[in-house]
């Protein structure tokens, strides 16, 4: 838990990397190829620290849903 707040720079980091270097090659004919590069960068900085009750990743997570539910 208290890498939580490295997890997530170096998962917005790695995660922007990879999609700017996604539009810039033109990996992909899909336009939201950069986007969903960033978005799973992002969203698997979390990944790490999902063990944890009272980890940050867990009330963030379920307070999102809660208000979608």
């Amino acid at each position: 838990m208290a890498a939580f707040q490295t997890h997530v720079t170096a998962g917005v980091i790695v995660g922007y990397a990879a999609g700017a270097l996604a539009a810039l090659t033109r990996w992909s004919v899909a336009p939201l190829t950069p986007f969903a590069m960033f978005a799973a960068g992002f969203v698997g900085a979390f990944l790490p620290d999902m063990d944890s009750d009272s980890g940050k990743p867990f009330n963030i997570i379920f307070s999102l849903l809660a208000v979608v539910g």
